[in-house]
């Protein structure tokens, strides 16, 4: 009986063993897909919102030769370096990484050009990932704790249905994720724990349960990029039969992004305060829709008697379109290999702000 034991543990166990110790230490050189980019220690878990910006964060990175700082306030909204500021805000926006201004330093982000111009008290609520759900949780979450401000502008992305039908639910009292491991924060925690150090096993578990549960993955199709007419977190807006969206589908996605923003409309109504809501293309728009895009139809019709001002930035990019050719237009607004505003970008986002609606 013994040496069935001692048997079992060394065929069995001890090669389990050094599968996970291999893991533990060089599964993040194999599978760099589960690595964890630097600028992602500025995010951190949030009990009742999913996740935000840690406070008081500064970070130097750089892009060619350039050297910056990416940087939050005391209450963990992007913002200049070294910003200690109090809860009270004239102007507030919230939306995903595009809104936060990914990879640009504050200064450079289209919230902060308009903060810089219109010298008003201005905040940043948006966080990469973020979506209609969370737009909300987290507004009232933020007015439970004592801010205040007296407008408030969702940028909606285009990624947001996807995010809404994929990835987010609803528990009642949180924001938690459609996942096997996400059902409670502490699985949440389990599932960052197991990514950032046990690559291969969490590689292994997102197949198992793509394949257990029927689930299609997130790319329509393999090796496609943000470019392509297939890519499916953008192309909803011309294909609502994209795969991606989960077992509710595009529909489910838009009927639970309705849901949210409804809920956020009556929060701030209660509470006396302006409701402005924002659209904006991704370079699949440009390359593959039209300037009257179903992103713009959706939430057009939402902001009728809502909202203080629809802000359709569609015709903006649209009419360079008739000057320039559509790479020429990506190129000079769009990040390289990104979907995110360059520099110009976001100066034409700010300015066209300033402009039409401060």
């Amino acid at each position: 009986m013994k040496a069935k034991f001692f048997f079992f543990i060394s065929f069995v166990f001890f090669p389990l063993f050094l599968v996970l110790i291999f893991d533990l230490f060089f599964g993040r050189y194999f599978f760099s897909s589960a690595n964890v980019n630097e600028t992602e220690n500025m995010y951190t878990r949030h009990p009742i919102y999913h996740h935000t910006i840690k406070p008081n964060f500064n970070l130097k990175q750089s892009s060619g030769k350039k050297v910056y700082a990416i940087c939050s306030n005391n209450l963990g909204f992007k913002s200049e370096c070294n910003l200690k500021t109090n809860k009270n805000f004239d102007l507030a926006f919230i939306g995903d990484s595009v809104t936060e201004g990914f990879g640009q330093p504050y200064e450079k982000t289209f919230v902060g050009i308009i903060k810089k111009e219109s010298k008003l008290k201005v905040a940043n609520f948006s966080a990469s990932s973020y979506s209609p759900i969370i737009y909300f949780f987290k507004t009232r979450e933020l007015l439970n704790d004592g801010v205040s401000f007296e407008h408030l502008v969702v940028f909606i992305d285009i990624s947001d249905i996807q995010d809404e039908a994929e990835d987010y639910r609803d528990c009642v009292q949180y924001v938690c994720e459609r996942i096997l491991l996400g059902k409670s924060n502490f699985l949440i925690d389990l599932r960052t724990k197991l990514v950032k150090n046990f690559p291969l096993h969490y590689n292994l578990y997102k197949k198992a349960k793509n394949l257990f549960l029927k689930r299609p993955n997130r790319f329509y199709e393999k090796g496609t990029t943000y470019l392509d007419k297939n890519y499916n977190s953008s192309a909803w807006t011309y294909n609502q039969e994209v795969s991606g969206y989960g077992d509710v589908g595009v529909e489910g996605g838009i009927k639970t992004s309705l849901l949210y923003m409804e809920k956020l409309h009556k929060l701030l109504e209660e509470k006396e305060i302006k409701l402005s809501v924002a659209v904006y293309p991704w370079p699949g728009q440009l390359l593959h829709d039209q300037e009257n895009s179903l992103q713009v139809k959706i939430w057009k019709k939402f902001c009728e008697n809502k909202c203080s001002k629809f802000i359709n930035y569609f015709p903006v990019f649209f009419e360079y379109l008739k000057h320039q050719n559509k790479n020429q237009v990506i190129e000079k607004f769009y990040t390289t290999n990104s979907i995110h505003f360059n520099e110009d970008g976001n100066k034409l986002i700010a300015n066209f702000f300033i402009k039409n609606i401060l």
